[in-house]
């Protein structure tokens, strides 16, 4: 059987306003700092003029100096599209900086996509994380389970 020593808890907003605490299995999860803090994007406009955007974290820029990637991106309308377009690789990037999974039972009504909070009580650690994949385990015999696959928000 599972081991099933209540020991770490997840919070997740069901609604806007319900907040449901549920226990844990098993998980193990870890953030690490994102290597760019500014995005800096280079592209054509639909006349063959080139067009600049970039995206910039001046917080981390303050506390870690700066850390840039170039990307070029082949044609883009105007230069607002382009800052779009790195904010966007900026937060699709931000999603690998947590991993980890959580064993948790099933039907806790969690979905892909939902943020949760995770208490870790002994190690006296909490984290949001967003659910980026959810599988079911069933094996005969044993209690099913959803191991829920975990991101960065």
């Amino acid at each position: 059987m599972y081991n099933t020593k209540l020991y770490n808890e997840v919070l997740y907003n069901q609604a806007p306003v319900i907040s449901i605490k549920h226990y844990l299995i098993d998980g193990s999860y870890v953030s690490r700092p994102y290597p760019i803090n500014r995005i800096l994007v280079a592209g054509y406009d639909t006349d063959g003029y080139p067009v600049y955007g970039s995206y910039e974290n001046d917080t981390e820029i303050g506390l870690v100096g700066e850390r840039w990637a170039p990307i070029y991106v082949m044609e883009v309308v105007t230069s607002s599209a382009l800052d779009d377009i790195a904010e966007a690789i900026n937060k699709r990037g931000r999603m690998g900086i947590a991993s980890g999974y959580v064993v948790a039972p099933v039907n806790l009504g969690i979905q892909l996509w939902d943020v949760i909070s995770i208490t870790d009580t002994p190690c006296d650690q909490a984290g949001d994380y967003r659910v980026i994949g959810i599988q079911f385990k069933y094996t005969p015999g044993k209690m099913p389970i959803n191991i829920l696959l975990l991101g960065a928000v």
